[in-house]
């Protein structure tokens, strides 16, 4: 999910950042933690077009307008799977999310390729034919995830701001094998469970929404 050289540029480019950005992904993120599978049609459709876009751009070897129209193209697809076939949609989006939570887990601790790939493509499997029969608990897995980034995000623009907090806790990002899977781990579960909670609410009549 996040190697060593692009965990190193996440953290340059946080730094960098106004900290008006960084209420900006918070707020976004409470948002996806909080509210996402009521707003999981227009979410889901976005986060299908970014995330596809975003693959292609690293995946495909191409430079200049050619990237640009490939990136767009694989986008409007991405979006249109997701508009289309909603339930195709969350199972990507379900899929992808645990795939790279979990090679980024198993990669992060040092584990052999061979069983990274394994681990991935079976999870990638397992919760992509899950959302299937379950598209509301795996909306909510999908949106906690997301809030759980950007709200990450979010606090680390902030911290960036408070040398003397932000080298503890950029040190604790870079070096700490455990500290941010636990923390997106510990993120996306609160959100899930949130989330799960408002669901049955409003399927009780309880909630005033």
């Amino acid at each position: 999910m996040i190697n060593e050289v692009s965990l190193r540029q996440w953290l340059a480019w946080v730094v960098e950042q106004d900290p008006g950005m960084g209420l900006l992904f918070a707020g976004g993120g409470l948002v996806l933690l909080i509210l996402g599978w009521r707003l999981f049609r227009y979410l889901i459709t976005a986060s299908l077009a970014i995330l596809s876009a975003v693959v292609a751009a690293r995946v495909v070897p191409t430079e200049g307008w050619d990237t640009v129209g490939l990136v767009a193209a694989v986008a409007l697809l991405g979006g249109y799977i997701a508009v289309r076939f909603a339930r195709t949609g969350v199972a990507l989006l379900s899929g992808g999310w645990t795939a790279a939570l979990v090679l980024g887990v198993m990669v992060h601790l040092g584990a052999p390729p061979g069983a990274a790939a394994v681990a991935t493509a079976v999870a990638f499997a397992a919760i992509g034919a899950m959302a299937f029969a379950a598209v509301r608990p795996c909306v909510a897995f999908v949106t906690s995830v997301e809030g759980t980034i950007l709200l990450l995000t979010g606090c680390s623009i902030l911290l960036a701001g408070f040398p003397s907090y932000w080298v503890f806790v950029s040190d604790a990002i870079e070096h700490n094998p455990v500290f941010l899977p636990f923390a997106i781990l510990a993120g996306t579960v609160t959100g899930y469970y949130v989330q799960l909670a408002d669901m049955q609410e409003k399927e009780s009549g309880l909630s005033p929404a």
